[in-house]
């Protein structure tokens, strides 16, 4: 009668560890598909972060190159007008003493003439 206890508890045991190994399988695949799935999710937000974090770190340098650009723009400007002016205030001199040369000579020819007669 011993025997037959040892055997049927061995059998007994044997159909719970097979039946509980198959259920832990079960619930550790389960468990490893959702760890997976979990995983492939946090690099799925990691990137999608990072590629948010990227654009907005172009987009910034574009705005300060463009705002570079601009005040580049404006001190070329600033730079042209001001030579343009001083062109300007040169043309203006230049004008003004061929004026005054032309009277001086105008007033010498004219003494000229008078130290003649």
């Amino acid at each position: 009668m011993y025997v037959s206890r040892r055997k049927s508890s061995w059998r007994s045991v044997a159909r719970n560890f097979f039946t509980f190994d198959v259920h832990t399988w079960s619930s550790s695949n389960l468990k490893l598909q959702q760890w997976r799935a979990q995983q492939e999710e946090v690099a799925k937000l990691e990137s999608a972060i990072e590629a948010r974090r990227q654009e907005e770190e172009e987009e910034r340098l574009k705005k300060e190159q463009e705002k570079e650009a601009a005040l580049r723009s404006q001190q070329k400007e600033k730079l042209r007008l001001f030579y343009l002016k001083q062109q300007r205030r040169r043309e203006v001199l230049e004008q003004r003493d061929q004026e005054r040369l032309a009277a001086l000579r105008s007033v010498m020819e004219e003494q000229a003439r008078r130290d003649r007669q």
